[in-house]
This record gives C-alpha cells, structure tokens and sequence, in this order.
C-alpha cells in the first residue's frame, strides 16, 4: 500500500494524521529546510488524566485495523506525539509490553510533552 493508499484508508476509519509530509516538502511555510522522508504524526491531548499508557493504549486500538500496512511504510517516518496538560497530579507514564511492541513494529516514535497548568 503507497502513502496516499494509506492516508485514504487512514480517512476511512476516520483516522487522520495531525500531520503529513512528503520528502522535499518544506518544514514550515517560511523555512528553506526540506522534510528527507515522509512521514505522519499523530497528536493527542488530554486534560488531567491518570495513566498515560491508556490513552496510548486507546489510540492504539484505532490504528490496530492498519497495522501492517504501517508496518509496511519503512520509508515514512512515524510519530504518535501525546500533550498532557494538568494542573494538579503528575499521571504515571506506564506503558504496557503490546504498546511497546506495536510502536516498535511500525517503527514509530513516541514524542511527550508534560504541560503544567495554574488555575
């Protein structure tokens, strides 16, 4: 499956990237720097959560239809990038052995970003 094939079957199970990119693409509308692969990126926020891993686990269970094809894309760089904004309690950062394991196999990279929050 080719990288629009992906993206199209991505829209059919109402998965869009945050992002997609195509190699030679241009980083940001004003910069001369170019993107060297493709790649997606997924972006999730929550607001005051408890585990991190289960919100990993959740998203992960949407792409679970099109794993292999990711797992196929070796030329795409993969990024599921989790935004945590709390104003309380730190959550725990537990992941379990099947989340590690399915971001290993599509060969993604998993970006955590902590946002503290004052009432």
């Amino acid at each position: 499956m080719g990288e629009e094939n992906l993206i199209e079957g991505m829209k059919n199970l109402r998965i869009s990237p945050s992002s997609f990119w195509k190699q030679g693409d241009s980083k940001t509308s004003k910069s001369k720097l170019q993107h060297l692969t493709s790649g997606l990126k997924y972006t999730i926020a929550y607001e005051n959560i408890i585990h991190v891993g289960d919100v990993l686990e959740e998203f992960i269970s949407f792409l679970t239809p099109i794993k292999e094809e990711l797992g196929l894309l070796t030329n795409v760089k993969k990024t599921m990038s989790i935004a945590i904004y709390i104003y309380e309690d730190m959550p725990s950062f537990l992941y379990g052995v099947e989340s590690i394991q399915f971001l290993s196999y599509i060969n993604a990279e998993l970006d955590q970003d902590i946002y503290y929050l004052e009432e």
